[in-house]
């Protein structure tokens, strides 16, 4: 029992240093414009599903962009409309 708690606090810390890692790279615009662009070579607004090969490995890209979100979204929940509102605004430089 005692050990199921150190490991749960531990993990606890871990998470935190980790959200405050995110939330520390989210206040650099470089930062929020490589995600931005990781995001899109991952094919985070294409979806579909046929069961070929590509599709999987699509959909895998798919994921890895998702859970980016996620983590991000986490840290801050304002970081990725920001991150989208800006990429915008890049387009039009």
């Amino acid at each position: 029992e005692a050990e199921r708690k150190r490991q749960e606090a531990h993990e606890k810390a871990v998470r935190s240093r980790d959200l405050e890692d995110v939330r520390y790279l989210l206040t650099r615009a470089e930062f929020r414009r490589f995600v931005g662009r990781l995001v899109n070579l991952c094919g985070f607004m294409v979806g579909g599903f046929n069961g070929s090969a590509e599709v999987h490995f699509a959909e895998g890209k798919r994921w890895i962009a998702l859970k980016l979100i996620e983590e991000i979204t986490e840290a801050d929940p304002n970081a990725y409309p920001k991150m989208l509102i800006e990429l915008r605004t890049q387009e039009d430089v």
